[in-house]
């Protein structure tokens, strides 16, 4: 029977550093332009990300195996729970997402979607990225450091549609302007017509005059409205 030969740490064959290799090759090729995509980035960032994923996942790997340069024997139970396509693999989405949502916070960089309040702006942040990275951090989470699903899951949607949500009271609590000042304005750009000579002085005469007829009108209608309102209460 044939031996196999054990590298000086974690009792890892070559068979396991081929996987490593080979996983790492792929991410290269396939994760950089999907982070690129995803995160809006050039490639050399999309890089730097994929490489970040990459040392968070080693340390994660490092951490859970200790001894490294001890017994070469390894729990297989602790092997096939945590290394490697569990644990580390939460941090292939959860860093592309914290780096698109503090993007969005922080940066500001928003599509005009995004900034829409209401359902329109919850659609625009519930993108297939978005929710693929939500799902696979709360899965990864789940599986690799047994917490709970939907504790993980729910924050990071509430994560996402927060900024729609606090757009709509933004929105709400912006008071519409008063006639008073729709009427200066109104004044305002005669004026500027008048001094770029797009009109006469008695064209813009008589454009005032019917400004505030159009002002008295509409107090006067306000202020009907409003002795009208007590007699329907009474």
């Amino acid at each position: 029977m044939g031996t196999t030969t054990t590298l000086p740490f974690y009792g890892m064959g070559p068979d396991t550093v081929n996987i490593f290799l080979t996983f790492f090759a792929i991410g290269i090729f396939v994760l950089t332009p999907l982070y690129r995509r995803y995160l809006d980035v050039s490639i050399r960032n999309a890089f730097l990300v994929y490489l970040l994923c990459i040392a968070f996942y080693v340390a994660d790997f490092f951490r859970v195996l200790p001894n490294p340069f001890g017994d070469n024997s390894v729990d297989p139970n602790i092997m096939r729970k945590n290394f490697p396509f569990i644990r580390g693999i939460i941090f292939f989405f959860a860093i592309p997402l914290a780096i698109k949502l503090y993007d969005k916070w922080i940066n500001a960089r928003l599509t005009p979607d995004e900034k829409l309040p209401g359902i329109d702006g919850v659609r625009a942040w519930l993108t297939p990225g978005n929710l693929i990275c939500c799902l696979g951090t709360a899965y990864c989470s789940w599986q690799g450091y047994q917490t709970n699903f939907w504790g993980v899951l729910v924050p990071l949607l509430c994560a996402l549609i927060a900024y729609p949500a606090l757009n709509i009271y933004s929105q709400k609590s912006v008071s519409k302007p008063s006639p008073t000042e729709d009427l200066s304005q109104a004044r305002e750009k005669i004026f500027q017509l008048l001094e770029n000579g797009k009109i006469t002085a008695q064209e813009s005469v008589e454009l005032l005059k019917a400004l505030i007829e159009s002002g008295k009108t509409s107090s006067s209608g306000t202020a009907a409205n409003e002795n009208q309102s007590p007699k329907k209460e009474a």
